[in-house]
């Protein structure tokens, strides 16, 4: 049996997109999406270094923290994606004070791809730091990552700060 639900939206009588938050028992999928996730990021940078250990770590201490967000999707009964984002500090350069809430991760498995799961994944991510009386919600995607920057500019993130590298 599913988790309380957070949100469910249904496209057709077939397709039932299911929001849940994540529970300890989700941790193996948590941490195989996120290797799947590190497969894709390190075709837009080939130097990055899955380090399973200490995201077995991470993400099992992030569980359960109060100001970090595990979600997990479902189509119909079976799970396939998740986000993973957190409220920290705002920079103490920038006027204001308070919390942003840092998207860190959003993977859904490639067979389900193009249904929206990414897109009701950052809405309910977006609405977790609204209902915490946060005002920015940032995420940092890799400039080739076509696919995640269209999903977020489509939910309104703008461009905000631009890193440039030079090529090794």
């Amino acid at each position: 049996m599913l988790e309380p639900i957070i949100k469910q939206k249904c496209y057709t009588l077939i397709v039932s997109i299911t929001i849940r938050k994540a529970k300890r028992s989700d941790l193996n999928n948590l941490l195989k999406w996120g290797k799947d996730l590190h497969q894709v990021e390190s075709e837009y940078e080939p130097l990055l270094k899955y380090l399973e250990n200490e995201s077995k770590e991470h993400y099992s201490s992030q569980l359960n923290n109060p100001k970090s967000l595990f979600l997990v999707a479902y189509l119909g009964d079976e799970p396939v994606g998740y986000l993973y984002a957190h409220i920290e500090s705002s920079p103490k350069y920038l006027k204001g004070e308070g919390e942003d809430c840092e998207l860190e991760a959003i993977y859904v498995d490639p067979s389900v791809r193009g249904k929206d799961v990414a897109g009701s994944l950052v809405d309910e991510c977006i609405e977790w730091a609204r209902d915490r009386g946060i005002k920015n919600v940032n995420a940092g995607v890799y400039a080739g990552n076509k696919t995640s920057l269209k999903l977020l500019r489509k939910k309104g993130f703008r461009d905000y700060h631009i890193k440039l590298q030079l090529p090794r």
